[in-house]
């Protein structure tokens, strides 16, 4: 595995039991894989999706990370606000981060 992605999936790590909206969570995400893999491309983030189906899972699968790369990383959080309003707004915990 090259070192970039060792690196994005150590940093993934230190988002367990942080809280965050649903937006700012995507955001940290993308963020952390464009500044250590560099690119963003082929691949679709969770508030691109059916985020009501998400939040019922209590889960979300960032799938593909890169169009030379095959792995993909599994997020499993708690709802701790819902935001009937603006769904992506609602408040998340982080409970859990693994490579699949």
């Amino acid at each position: 595995m090259q070192k970039e992605i060792i690196e994005f999936l150590e940093e993934m790590e230190s988002f367990k039991g942080g809280e965050f909206n649903i937006t700012e969570f995507d955001n940290e995400v993308q963020e952390l894989y464009a500044r250590t893999v560099e690119r963003t491309n082929s691949w679709d983030f969770f508030t691109a999706g059916n985020v009501e189906e998400y939040i019922k899972a209590k889960n979300y699968t960032y799938s593909g990370l890169g169009e030379n790369y095959d792995i993909d990383i599994n997020v499993e959080f708690e709802v701790m606000k819902r935001d009937e309003e603006n769904i992506c707004n609602s408040i998340i915990k982080i409970i859990n981060i693994e490579k699949l």
